[in-house]
């Protein structure tokens, strides 16, 4: 099968928390792996939000989809452990090639 865009991904990331993380960082393992190791930086939480939506016409260029496709548009905003903003991400996904799943956790406070 021939290769073909599935996703924009686009991470805001601090720089001063972060020295000398290079865009082939993060092509290879896990982000948050790497940020532990390399700069002892410990996701604790992320809020995310979920949007189904279609392509404008440079998404649908860069998907090599037809404008008006379906999508899903994804925006999270991850905290440390500290309390500090370590990522907001926005990412739009081919309504086609992705499928979300949830896992729900309930305790003696959930309503």
């Amino acid at each position: 099968m021939e290769a073909e865009p599935i996703a924009i991904e686009r991470l805001e990331l601090p720089a001063a928390l972060m020295p000398g993380l290079r865009p082939a960082d993060m092509e290879t393992g896990n982000f948050y792996q790497l940020l532990r190791e390399r700069h002892d930086i410990h996701v604790a939480e992320a809020t995310q939000t979920l949007e189904p939506s279609v392509t404008d016409p440079e998404q649908a260029d860069l998907l090599d989809v037809p404008p008006y496709f379906p999508i899903m548009c994804v925006e999270r905003t991850t905290q440390d452990t500290a309390g500090r903003t370590i990522e907001h991400a926005r990412s739009v996904y081919r309504g086609d090639r992705y499928r979300i799943t949830s896992k729900l956790h309930f305790d003696h406070t959930s309503g």
